[in-house]
């Protein structure tokens, strides 16, 4: 996994079929701190200095989507979870959005009763209705662990998947699998989404995906690595053993 405590990050290059209109981000997330800084810790960020993705755990240690779409009409919109990640806790975090603007946190296999502005928000409480349709204004690196090399996430970061289509509640709730999580890179019951895999970051050589900041997905989308990956003894590696 990818030990963003110690000012540890990943620097994805921007590249084309990141334009995303449709998205899906998948990762198992493990805080090692409550959030007592006040800031929004980088789970992955992305920005041109227009446009801008934040993924996050905010200052009340709630799981955080927000998105500047850069079209110079929109501004950010921005939804939280219900759920605290709680400290020293494995999570699998997903964020759904499609192509209508529409979308759902999950964790767990669960969508989440979300917060946010009333705009934001859907009419069935674990949806938001962003105004924007899509994500192709945000561009720029994508930084994992970090807003490039500031407000660092404080934890652990493991196996994290971006999709080019929104997946299903069905697609979610097998990807989790009860805790033991699908391979993304191949359908199983009901995910059928493993051609739209963009990128897949395993971090730790499980399933495919080695401990550097290789990506798996056959798109060789790989990230420049600034960081200490942990095994599951606590041992700093290059290679090591799945953590959650």
């Amino acid at each position: 996994s990818l030990d963003a405590q110690s000012s540890g990050y990943v620097q994805i290059s921007d590249e084309p079929e990141f334009a995303f209109s449709s998205f899906t981000f998948a990762a198992w997330i493990r805080s090692t701190q409550d959030n007592v800084g006040g800031s929004h810790d980088r789970i992955l960020d992305r920005s041109d200095g227009n446009g801008r993705m934040i993924i996050a755990k905010d200052p009340n240690n709630k799981f955080y989507f927000a998105v500047d779409p850069g079209d110079g009409i929109n501004g950010m919109e921005a939804v939280y979870s219900s759920t605290n990640l709680n400290e020293d806790t494995w999570n699998h975090c997903v964020i759904t959005f499609g192509s209508n603007g529409t979308g759902r946190l999950y964790i767990n296999g669960v969508a989440e009763t979300l917060g946010g502005d009333s705009n934001s928000l859907g009419n069935d409480g674990t949806s938001f209705d962003f105004a924007f349709n899509d994500l192709s204004n945000v561009s720029g690196s994508i930084w994992i662990g970090a807003d490039n090399a500031n407000q660092e996430f404080n934890g652990l970061i493991d196996e994290l998947i971006m999709w080019d289509s929104a997946l299903t509640s069905a697609e979610v709730t097998a990807l989790y699998n009860s805790g033991s999580s699908l391979y993304p890179l191949i359908d199983s019951g009901n995910y059928v989404s493993s051609s739209n895999v963009v990128a897949f970051y395993g971090f730790d050589g499980n399933k495919g995906a080695s401990a550097d900041a290789i990506d798996a997905s056959g798109n060789d989308f790989t990230g420049t690595r600034i960081s200490t990956f942990i095994g599951t003894q606590g041992e700093n590696a290059e290679i090591a053993n799945t953590d959650y």
